[in-house]
């Protein structure tokens, strides 16, 4: 982690190729170097060969740090298709892995969300992201107020086409509703 904050890659490389067995704490350390070092195919990559290629190998399993780091990595492109990859990313996280999310991780996709919906119009589909993202949001502990600003803040952005995209869910919709 203190290379990455120095942004020495060189020295993380050498320091992981140097243990045997590292554990999940010293990969997500890595990840995280990569993606403060702004080395997004190294973060894809190292995810790839401890977590897919060499699971058996390395007896890992991600966990939401892994996540965060993989999903900050791609927003950090600041368009729609680092939104769309990162809403793979979070759905293989929920759905593969059954990890739930943090708030952190929500926090970064809500913000990426707002920024890309800023320049771009979103599909539907990344409507209905926005839709579970909060869902999912409502599970989490939050200090007072948190949450309810977040959904302020993205329905002053998306407004009626979140609304109207999730009207089919009245449970959501009453949700938004009240808290805006």
């Amino acid at each position: 982690r203190a290379c990455g904050v120095a942004g020495e890659m060189k020295h993380a490389i050498n320091a992981l190729r140097k243990m045997q067995s590292p554990d999940l704490v010293v990969v997500n350390a890595f990840l995280d170097a990569c993606y403060r070092c702004n080395r997004h195919g190294l973060v894809v990559d190292t995810f790839n060969y401890y977590f897919l290629q060499q699971a058996n190998k390395f007896n890992l399993r991600p966990d939401v740090i892994t996540y965060t780091a993989l999903v900050n990595s791609v927003l950090r492109r600041g368009d729609v298709y680092g939104l769309r990859e990162a809403q793979s990313l979070y759905i293989s996280m929920k759905k593969k892995w059954s990890l739930l999310p943090d708030p952190g991780i929500v926090d970064a996709l809500l913000k990426a969300v707002i920024r890309v919906a800023r320049k771009n119009i979103l599909a539907k589909k990344d409507i209905l992201f926005v839709a579970s993202v909060l869902r999912d949001a409502e599970k989490l502990k939050w200090e007072e107020d948190q949450l309810v600003r977040r959904k302020a803040a993205i329905t002053s952005i998306l407004g009626d086409r979140l609304r109207e995209t999730i009207l089919g869910d009245q449970k959501l919709t009453n949700m938004l509703v009240a808290d805006t």
